[in-house]
């Protein structure tokens, strides 16, 4: 595919530049940038005066010739207007004369004259994103876009975020930064690439082309994905079951996506992270469930899929947590399906204090130091033979069911989740019968496992007092002097990811006591133990429906332990898992590779 090039030249009344689309005069989906084209500023520079800006007229830029000097050199510089979102923009760094310019184009004035500049600017179409929340009503793809996609290799990577994502918004363009940093779709820096749902999807966009064979600078063959957006963002990041049930809204409105795919006979590639699995795998169910779509799904990748790892299951064998993880048709809809998973994942996993890698684990915003505060604490559990994929917040937060908020205000909550929990479960693993009521049992635990205790308790303290307020929002104050209290981890370690010094009295009071009491009940339950993440340890290989789907080589997986430590690593990745995971496994072209990505394959 040839760009078709672009002239710039001296007229005597005006200096035209015209633009044109990534892939030329055969993109049908022209209009999806040409409106963006006129929130560009244009504007030169001459000997360090203030800017001059230029007019942006019907896809060209025009000035009277007569504000250029004659001699000398002067700047010429096109960037997104001060509010253009940077994930939606389209421009790719400019060429002159056929060489890349990073920063302002330094023309002479001279050459000018003898119309011997030659510019070259790319246009991409603008991001592709889904909104499939709550509130959406019946999202789809426009046509524009299904005509990109058609022209753009006739296939479509889509990509659902994770749990406690917020919607977000892309990173603004600076204002005269005199550095064309508009020119690049993402930038290295990982503030400047927006926030929430927008960052990632600017991120996985940026990763998947990179893996792909981008090399920064020729965009020819730059693939926009589709991101799906969903509420996977609870008002509090305790409450991680409210997601799990968002989950089922979202991939009805995916499925329709899915389907809208599959009548313009579009390859589909559809991948997610963590609890975006749930929302992947509803709608992989859905279509499973008929005949007519048998296979129709090209290639599904799984990145630390928080699911059970027999969720592939016949329901009769997975009875884990809940219906909410059954899928037992998913499987049908699907051609292959890629599995990536990792032991040292900090939320699907344990978290130890003699891990190596803890701080890298503490600092991971996937979870933030709240969650990773817990992790450490509930991880002390060795005396009851518990399996350590148990001792993980992803396991704790579905085994309870229930949302914590809910727990942390209201009493008589919390009774009644104990009754109801031992009414299941009775005893402890070492056979000791539960006490019938909380107090009792709180009782009991602080006797036989009072550092846990103590440390979960101060924890989850002072709640409704106000001292804990924070802990909704995910702004823990507390947790600083709670770590280096009970933990007993390096002080620097802590005052570096915290930020904030706790100068409130310690507390120890009756939220506080009957949330550890509760924590360290689900945990030591016998018969309560949970199937662990399909992101921890990979698919169950035992379960008759996996063993298949590997046996028929519909399933792969592939083990990142060596290498990725953090839940959320995927998204600004590290040379290993950009090289490992994403180039050797999932651009390897190979049977665990996707088929198709864009024009580049």
């Amino acid at each position: 595919m040839h760009n078709q090039p672009l002239l710039m030249k001296n007229n005597q009344t005006t200096v035209i530049l015209h633009l044109s689309d990534a892939l030329s005069q055969q993109n049908p989906a022209l209009s999806l940038w040409q409106d963006w084209i006129h929130s560009l500023q244009a504007y030169i520079v001459i000997d360090n005066q203030a800017p001059l800006h230029l007019t942006i007229s019907n896809a060209a830029i025009e000035i009277d010739s007569t504000h250029l000097p004659t001699t000398g050199t002067f700047q010429f510089y096109l960037i997104p207007g001060p509010h253009t979102p940077y994930g939606q923009q389209a421009v790719n760094i400019v060429t002159l004369n056929g060489q890349p310019v990073s920063g302002p184009l330094l023309i002479q004035a001279s050459d000018w004259q003898n119309h011997t500049n030659r510019i070259e600017i790319t246009l991409l179409p603008p991001a592709i994103v889904i909104d499939c929340r709550a509130h959406a009503k019946n999202p789809a793809l426009s046509s524009e876009q299904l005509a990109y996609l058609e022209a753009n290799g006739n296939n479509a990577t889509l990509f659902i975020h994770g749990f406690d994502v917020p919607v977000g918004a892309y990173g603004l363009s600076s204002v005269l930064n005199h550095q064309n940093l508009s020119y690049s779709l993402y930038r290295e820096d990982s503030n400047l690439n927006g926030s929430g749902a927008y960052d990632w999807f600017v991120c996985m966009e940026h990763n998947l082309n990179v893996a792909a064979g981008f090399d920064g600078k020729d965009y020819s063959r730059y693939t926009r994905i589709i991101g799906i957006m969903w509420d996977g963002h609870p008002p509090s990041i305790l409450d991680y079951v409210l997601a799990v049930k968002e989950a089922f809204g979202a991939s009805t409105h995916l499925l329709g996506v899915l389907k809208q795919l599959l009548a313009n006979k579009i390859a589909i590639n559809l991948m997610a992270h963590s609890l975006g699995n749930q929302v992947l795998l509803n709608a992989l169910e859905n279509l499973g469930q008929a005949a007519e779509f048998n296979q129709a799904i090209d290639h599904v990748v799984m990145w630390e899929a928080a699911v059970p790892d027999n969720s592939f299951s016949d329901p009769a064998m997975n009875q884990d947590f809940s219906k909410d993880y059954r899928f037992p048709n998913a499987h049908k809809s699907l051609k292959k399906v890629t599995a990536f998973y990792s032991e040292h994942d900090n939320i699907l996993g344990p978290v130890d204090k003699n891990d190596p890698d803890l701080k890298q684990k503490l600092d991971d915003p996937s979870g933030g130091i709240l969650i990773a505060s817990i992790a450490l604490i509930i991880n002390w559990f060795d005396d009851f033979t518990i399996a350590d994929h148990v001792k993980s917040v992803y396991n704790i937060a579905n085994m309870f069911g229930t949302p914590f908020s809910e727990l942390l205000k209201n009493p008589h909550y919390r009774e009644n989740f104990y009754r109801r929990w031992i009414t299941l479960h009775p005893s402890s693993t070492h056979e000791v019968a539960f006490p019938a009521d909380l107090e009792a049992q709180k009782l009991h635990l602080e006797a036989i496992c009072p550092d846990p205790f103590n440390a979960l308790s101060l924890m989850f303290g002072g709640y409704d007092k106000g001292l804990l307020g924070g802990i909704i929002d995910s702004e823990f104050n507390l947790v600083d002097l709670r770590l280096k209290q009970w933990l007993g981890l390096p002080e620097k370690w802590v005052d570096s990811i915290t930020h904030h010094s706790y100068k409130a009295p310690v507390v120890r009071d009756k939220v506080g006591n009957d949330m550890a009491a509760l924590i360290i009940t689900v945990m030591i339950s016998k018969d309560a133990e949970p199937r662990p993440a399909l992101g921890y340890s990979g698919p169950l290989l035992s379960d008759p429906t996996t063993a298949d789907l590997l046996k028929n080589q519909q399933l792969f997986t592939v083990d990142q332990t060596a290498y990725y430590f953090t839940h959320s690593a995927l998204r600004i990745p590290s040379s290993d898992i950009m090289n490992l995971s994403y180039k050797a496994q999932l651009m390897s072209r190979g049977p665990q590779g996707l088929a198709k990505f864009g024009l580049y394959f």
